[in-house]
This record gives structure tokens, sequence and C-alpha cells, in this order.
């Protein structure tokens, strides 16, 4: 049974994901973990053009409506035959990345149907393909169900990481667990390949440096030192 009453908190939805999301950040931060303070911080802005975004914010949809002209009869959020689009563009736009902050995919699972992405730049192939549909827009349902999901992986990821965190450093209410940075590597990277994030590798020192450092350099050293002795007193001998 979890200690820490933000666990609690976020198991029992007492308080809103985004306020769960920026308790990890901060915890993040303060066992210098990178990886996970980033992934909370995505999580609550948004993930951009550029980013990766992981697995569970993907998801298939072929369910495309266009508003334009069909034979000069002008038509509105009627399906677009799947016809209309080459086997390479539907390659291409089957696999809708979700990149909304966490706060719009929490409203987009409460809509019906859910969210729209803009197509409406296929226009011209539509057009070209079916001779007859002129598009004037273009759009990609994303279900609710979608962002559902997304939503409830990243809570179940919140939880996750807080209690392997509360296992790691104890009671996590304080907010305050500032530690050094040689103590938390390990913990990090068990959490880090628990949420499938990246995993800085710990590099162990051998047994093999620390007989150097602890053996045989002080003995090398000895013998340095002895060697450089011995010929100052012979220099000094000569003079």
């Amino acid at each position: 049974m979890p200690k820490s009453q933000i666990i609690i908190d976020a198991v029992n939805g007492d308080v809103p994901i985004e306020k769960s999301l920026k308790r990890l950040q901060v915890l993040a931060h303060d066992v210098h973990n990178e990886e996970l303070e980033r992934w909370a911080e995505n999580e609550l802005t948004g993930y951009l053009g550029t980013d990766e975004v992981p697995d569970y914010r993907r998801t298939k949809s072929l369910n495309i409506t266009y508003s334009g002209f069909n034979l000069m009869v002008q038509v509105n959020n009627v399906p677009l035959p799947v016809g209309c689009l080459s086997s390479d563009t539907l390659d291409e736009i089957v696999v809708v990345p979700i990149r909304e902050d966490i706060l719009s995919v929490q409203k987009l699972s409460e809509a019906d149907p859910g969210g729209y992405r803009d197509l409406s730049f296929l226009a011209g192939e539509v057009l070209k393909k079916s001779g007859s549909i002129q598009c004037v827009s273009i759009r990609q349902l994303i279900p609710s169900s979608a962002y559902g999901k997304v939503l409830a992986e990243v809570n179940n990821r919140i939880i996750k990481a807080l209690m392997m965190l509360e296992d790691q450093h104890g009671k996590l209410d304080k907010l305050g667990i500032r530690v050094d940075a040689s103590k938390t590597a390990q913990g990090n990277a068990a959490i880090n390949e628990t949420l499938g994030l990246p995993v800085q590798i710990v590099e162990k020192e051998s047994w093999t440096s620390k007989v150097a450092w602890n053996i045989i350099i002080p003995i090398i050293t000895g013998i340095v030192g002895t060697v450089l002795g011995s010929l100052a007193t012979i220099c000094m001998g000569l003079g």
C-alpha cells in the first residue's frame, strides 16, 4: 500500500492528471532523471511535429470525410471513398500520431465523436483519382476512445513511476528529495526501462581499476619518488 498522498491522489483520481504530471516532473528533476522529466513535460505541453511520439500515442483510422462537390452536387461531411487515394498515401495517413497536450487529450476523450486531423492537402490527389470529387476540406476522424486510451496509459505510467520513486526514496509528499546524482542512476534506469524511456548506461568501475588505483598506482608513485630521490642525491654528490 503506498504511503505517499500524491500516489493515493493519482490512484483515486482525486487530482487532475496534469497536477500529477507536474508533481512527477518536479520529483524527476530532484532525482536527476532527465528522461522522466522530459516525458512529463511533453505530456503537459504536447509533442512537437519534430518529436517522436510514444507508441501509446499512435492510433489507426481510415474514417475520412470530405466537404465539397461531387459531379457538381454540393456535399458536406460525407465519407470519402478510399479508392480516391493511392495505396502509398493510405499507408502514410492510416497511423495517426496524437500530439496534443494532456488537457486537450482529456477534452477530446469526452467529445463526441472525437477529434479530427486536417487532410485537405490531399484534395488534388482526390480530384485526379476520382475525376469528379472536388474537396474543399478533408478530415480524418480520431475517435474519442483513442484519446481515452492515451489518458489511461499516461495515468498508469504516472502511478508506476511514483511507486518506484517511493520504493527508492521513501515518502514523496514534501516534493524535495534532492539527492546526489551518483546515488540515483540505478533507480532512474529501472524507472525508465519500465516506462520505455531512454536508459542511461551506468558504467560500474571494474575491480581491476580499483586495484590499479588503490595498490599499483601508490607503488609506482613510491618507486618514482625513490628514483627521483636517488638521482637528486647523486647530483648533489657530483656537485
